[in-house]
């Protein structure tokens, strides 16, 4: 939830957009920060990466980021976007406000 409040200053938002790290066991391979966030976001609703989660709160890190322009390209990717659109009809009001 606070990762969701922080992205919304710019500066801040392009930080995690540039973050690397190890990949973690269970989520994408990509040392990109913002790939193993997707990777969350999308198994969250079934709980195949954490069963105690949902990730519901990342649809608003993903929202914030598009502030970043030098980004947006990346948002609206192929790839980003088919994974982003299946959570469109989602019941959840904090999902399909974020997406």
């Amino acid at each position: 939830m606070l990762l969701s409040n922080i992205t919304k200053d710019e500066q801040a938002a392009k930080k995690i957009l540039n973050a690397e790290t190890q990949p973690t066991d269970g989520l994408s391979s990509s040392t990109r920060a913002i790939d193993q966030l997707l990777d969350a976001f999308v198994k969250g609703p079934n709980n195949s990466y954490n069963k105690n989660a949902n990730f519901h709160f990342l649809a608003s890190v993903f929202a914030d980021i598009t502030i970043v322009s030098n980004y947006i390209g990346l948002i609206f990717s192929t790839a980003y976007l088919s994974l982003l659109h299946l959570f469109t009809p989602h019941p959840s009001l904090t999902v399909t406000a974020g997406t």
